[in-house]
């Protein structure tokens, strides 16, 4: 990735007002037919017009290695489409909501050659230009450039196996299959069976499976890591260099119908199941979802400054923090007002005992119809899933920032919910693109040897885990008062079911007195019911588990930090996974809460 003063990146930031991308990518043919270029281009310039039509309140980032044929032509669409999305003005963005990002297999002197014209090597540079920065993914540790420069000197013209080159164009299908939320296929609907070729890409995509030791950006891969597919757009390509006219399939103009028809046509899919996976069946749900988390980010106030120096991702956390906390307040107000409704609509019920009266059941029945609307608008909206993804977003980037900050170079994505039977592989993507602009991925980290590091890292953890002892304080003060509130009604439910009991079989009390403490009976018990379940709801026992374990991680780490033996990054990279792994629990407690609530 470009570095220094004349660095593209250092001049024009990627986060569009911190909202979530949309990260976008091509595998295709290098030799389309040249009568094929306008369809094509008009083929991606309609996919982007739905993505829009479904996400218009999120950026979209378009990775692309600009290759000749398929890479240019969707690289050259996705510029050309900037400034013609709704909503996103030239003059507020000049990117026009759209950014293309370049990322290359090796570095630029390296990959240039593999290029057969100086015409082309041209074009290359002229769309490396216009993208908003360029990397190159990371070799294995026993591969340099100077590798690769060997292999292609000793066969100028390519006519035997190059594997260290073939290795390389392999995992940067990868990476930008694992990076995006959508990959576009340019393809013929064949596999020859080339290393990295479009058909490998889109099988990859299809399978999800990881191998150790392929992937570009990562030392490891864990032995039980899940599958992670991901949905693949096929648009039709007749290649150049195909035996015969290739007959192409028809596919509709539609996102549905592209993701479907590039499932039927994966080859070699003895192993794969005949429905896709979630992750490309529910597509068009999850870009709807993400664009609504994304009008509660833009909405969202400015957050606190991080601590720390600087990283590229400081605005976007801010902005998901806020954004996060800004929608557990307003799930819980909405809880509040439900639960209100309830009270009172059984104490409208309770209340028919003491009147006679058409208005308390008319007050019963409004109350159940006020009650059953606010539930489903709970669960229409999906107030608790946005309360809950937004902080599992902002709580990895706020371990990514740190990691940032230490010169760990992992993904925090990778780390989240890896072991969890929920279906919500998808946040992973979204996390991916939230930190697509902040990251170069170059192999391994060096453990520190400076102390400079050792100096940001302590203070962080012993502030951490202070905050985590306030709050973990705040928790039991209040389930302590809730505890003390829900005695006290039990015991005056006690006392008044007593007095009514005594009531019925005296025979000088009167009717309407015994109605009265039968009422008042019912409406306490209601109360005490009512508080409890707003602690239910809450969730104050499992964010309180939650909180405990949060502080022995991070105790234990603050006292090992100061130990002259221990790495601060190893200590940093361990607290960090723990955290998200702690979050993930508590995602996976709290985002479909509202399914059980009694109420209906």
């Amino acid at each position: 990735m470009p570095s220094g003063p004349e660095s593209k990146r250092d001049r024009i930031p990627l986060p569009f007002d911190e909202r979530l991308p949309l990260v976008i990518s091509v595998t295709g043919h290098r030799d389309p037919v040249d009568t094929q270029s306008d369809s094509l281009r008009a083929s991606i310039e309609s996919l982007l017009a739905e993505l829009d039509a479904l996400a218009p309140h999120t950026p979209i980032v378009a990775l692309s290695p600009l290759a000749d044929g398929a890479d240019r032509i969707f690289s050259q669409a996705c510029l050309e489409f900037r400034g013609r999305r709704r909503g996103w003005s030239l003059s507020d963005d000049p990117r026009g909501g759209l950014a293309l990002v370049a990322v290359l297999p090796m570095e630029q002197a390296e990959y240039e050659p593999d290029f057969a014209t100086a015409d082309s090597r041209q074009k290359f540079r002229t769309l490396l230009e216009q993208s908003e920065f360029h990397f190159p993914i990371s070799m294995p540790n026993d591969v340099t450039s100077a590798d690769l420069a060997a292999e292609r000197e000793r066969d100028p013209a390519w006519r035997e196996e190059r594997p260290l080159r073939d290795a390389q164009y392999t995992r940067l299908g990868q990476f930008i299959a694992m990076q995006s939320n959508l990959v576009v296929a340019m393809w013929d609907g064949l596999d020859i069976g080339l290393a990295g070729g479009t058909g490998a890409i889109v099988g990859f995509c299809a399978r999800g499976r990881l191998e150790r030791g392929t992937i570009p950006f990562r030392t490891a891969i864990k032995e039980l890591e899940p599958n992670d597919p991901t949905p693949v757009a096929w648009i039709p390509m007749r290649r150049r260099r195909s035996k015969g006219d290739t007959a192409l399939v028809a596919i509709g103009p539609d996102l549905a119908s592209q993701v479907q028809r590039c499932w039927d046509a994966i080859p070699n899919r003895e192993h794969l199941p005949q429905d896709p996976p979630p992750s490309w069946s529910r597509l068009v749900a999850d870009l709807r979802w993400l664009d609504r988390l994304n009008e509660r980010i833009a909405a969202a106030g400015e957050g606190y400054p991080p601590d720390g120096p600087p990283t590229p991702i400081d605005s976007r956390f801010r902005k998901l923090d806020a954004a996060a906390s800004t929608a557990k307040q307003r799930l819980l107000r909405t809880m509040r007002s439900l639960l209100i409704a309830v009270v009172l609509t059984i104490l409208a019920l309770q209340a028919t005992t003491a009147w006679a009266w058409w208005v308390w059941p008319m007050a019963y029945l409004l109350g159940l119809l006020l009650v059953w609307l606010g539930y489903r608008v709970i669960k229409k909206r999906g107030l608790e899933r946005q309360a809950a993804d937004l902080r599992l977003l902002a709580e990895a980037l706020r371990v990514q920032r740190h990691w940032l900050q230490a010169g760990i170079v992992e993904q925090a994505s990778d780390h989240y919910l890896a072991h969890r039977s929920i279906e919500i592989p998808v946040l992973r993507r979204f996390m991916r693109g939230a930190t697509v602009d902040a990251f170069e991925p170059i192999g391994p980290h060096e453990p520190d040897s400076a102390p400079t590091a050792r100096a940001a890292i302590e203070p962080w953890l012993i502030r951490q885990r202070d905050w985590i002892g306030r709050t973990i304080g705040r928790l039991e003060a209040r389930r302590r008062r809730s505890t003390w509130v829900l005695r006290a009604t039990m015991a005056l439910v006690v006392l008044l079911a007593v007095a009514s009991l005594w009531m019925s079989l005296s025979t000088a009390v009167p009717d309407e007195l015994f109605a009265w403490v039968d009422f008042l009976c019912g409406g306490t018990l209601t109360v005490s019911l009512g508080v409890g379940f707003w602690q239910k709801l809450r969730g104050d026992e499992e964010d309180l588990r939650r909180y405990r374990s949060m502080a022995v991680i991070f105790r234990d780490a603050a006292e090992r930090a100061q130990r002259a033996d221990c790495s601060a990054t190893d200590i940093l990279r361990a607290v960090g996974k723990e955290a998200l792994d702690e979050q993930a629990a508590w995602h996976a407690l709290h985002r479909e809460t509202l399914d059980e609530l009694p109420v209906g």
